[in-house]
């Protein structure tokens, strides 16, 4: 069925926006909030305005994190069109854009998906286990920051010569936050680790990039092995 109508939506933590594209012109505009009632009744009521059937559109956005899981998770269970794009490639496509807001932004989106309707990069859920690996990850990268926030803390008062009651105040209350924050950080990379070993996919991607650094690491060329 031919795409007719291209419909940008531009996402945030509570609220979404949606713009419809046509023949290059924005022909019509919706403000929802980020859940699966309102997405729903949104969806239903463009169908209703546009007179079309969901196989004429295109569904394009950008990746926001955890932000478009039910939009995702709606459109999906409704077999829509999805289009996830990168927010600096959408940006370097249409260039500058006056004005700077979620309405804007909507629009920006779906005149992208017209613009590149012969380069449509239709959305494909990746597998389960890839969903949860991402999520580790992203949850090692959290953990990671907060160490280094308290680390960063430890090494500004000493390099400082700070007053030492100070020093001793932010060491004894960082030690444990540190000490919690490198426990967690081992169990969940025993985790991610046993992870990847349980798919033999990911198993021989993850053998496939990190056997090259290994070898040279082994043979001192990136780090000093002793």
């Amino acid at each position: 069925m031919e795409t007719q109508y291209f419909i940008g939506i531009d996402i945030s933590k509570e609220s979404l926006n949606w713009a419809v594209c046509s023949a290059n012109k924005i022909i019509l505009e919706q403000v929802s909030g980020n859940d699966i009632k309102s997405i729903t009744k949104t969806v239903i009521s463009l169908q209703r305005q546009l007179n079309c059937k969901l196989g004429t559109a295109v569904f394009c956005m950008e990746h926001t994190g955890i932000y478009h899981t039910r939009l995702l998770k709606y459109l999906l269970s409704r077999k829509a069109a999805i289009w996830l794009e990168s927010g600096s490639q959408i940006k370097y496509s249409m260039g500058d854009v006056r004005g700077k807001n979620d309405i804007v932004d909507a629009q920006r989106i779906a005149r992208y998906a017209y613009k590149n309707r012969d380069e449509i990069k239709l959305y494909t859920p990746p597998r389960a286990i890839i969903e949860q690996l991402d999520n580790l990850l992203d949850i090692r990268d959290r953990l990671v920051k907060v160490r280094q926030i308290c680390l960063t803390a430890l090494n500004e008062q000493k390099s400082c010569e700070a007053n030492k009651t100070l020093t001793k105040d932010t060491k004894k209350y960082s030690a444990h936050t540190l000490k919690g924050v490198e426990t967690d950080l081992q169990t969940l990379e025993k985790q991610i680790k046993e992870l990847i070993n349980s798919d033999p996919q990911l198993k021989s991607l993850f053998e496939n990039i990190t056997a090259p650094a290994a070898r040279l690491c082994s043979w001192g060329w990136y780090c000093h092995c002793g």
